[in-house]
């Protein structure tokens, strides 16, 4: 049978970086894309290829043009897309509601939302060409319960999740479309936050540690697989009982 293709934005480290890796162990081919560290790109294309074979492309996914021009190379090496991963995200710090700047705050949603909507809506004709495709979108659970601490991040999530619905109407029968919401996960952006309230957050934790990156990307893997071909429009949170009220 020939190989699945997916690609997985903001792959070159975190969880990116694991769901590029569990995708190719479980035989996709795997476009790797990247922003800014090459050789951080490069270190995953090499893990990806012990299993499957990878495909590394730079692109800033908050900027349309350079979507298209990723599109364009997946559309002449492969001409399919089975798996569309919107991964990619950040939080830019200061990020309180009190200190945010306005550039600030559009960069998050351009980073976190909007090339959310700009890749679903460029790869939505490579994906339905498949008759199998899927759409896993990472959004997080603060996109469910607002954090001011990273409000403009919580807001962005919050828009990932509204999307994830819309486009499960939308792009039905042929595409399924899910979220996967991390709780507090073991990433340079989660050690980012500072000890203090890394420890705050797993004395809160029923599970009483942080989320690996491998155990989003064991879930990513499921959504992908046939096995979740009836599974469409849900957010799934992956916090560890964080989330629990």
């Amino acid at each position: 049978m020939e190989k699945k293709v997916a690609l997985v934005t903001g792959a070159s480290r975190g969880i990116g970086k694991s769901i590029a890796i569990d995708l190719a162990k479980n035989n996709f081919i795997v476009v790797i894309n990247y922003n800014q560290n090459e050789e951080l790109a490069k270190q995953v294309l090499e893990e990806v290829n012990l299993y499957s074979e990878g495909y590394i492309i730079k692109a800033d996914v908050s900027n349309i043009n350079d979507i298209t021009n990723m599109y364009n190379l997946i559309r002449e090496k492969y001409n399919r897309l089975d798996v569309l991963v919107n991964n990619a995200g950040a939080i830019i710090r200061p990020a309180d509601w009190q200190e945010i700047s306005e550039e600030n705050w559009q960069k998050t949603l351009d980073i976190n939302l909007k090339s959310v909507f700009d890749c679903t809506k460029m790869f939505s004709e490579l994906l339905k060409k498949s008759m199998a495709g899927r759409i896993i979108n990472i959004s997080s659970t603060v996109g469910i319960s607002s954090a001011p601490p990273v409000i403009a991040y919580s807001v962005a999530k919050s828009g990932v999740n509204a999307l994830t619905n819309a486009f499960a109407k939308a792009l039905a029968p042929n595409i399924t479309v899910n979220a996967i919401a991390p709780g507090n996960i073991d990433t340079d952006m989660t050690q980012g936050a500072g000890e203090g309230l890394i420890n705050w957050v797993i004395d809160n934790t029923p599970m009483k540690r942080l989320g690996k990156p491998e155990e989003i990307a064991y879930l990513v893997s499921f959504l992908a697989s046939e096995k979740a071909s009836f599974i469409t429009g849900q957010i799934i949170e992956v916090a560890g009982g964080y989330d629990l009220r």
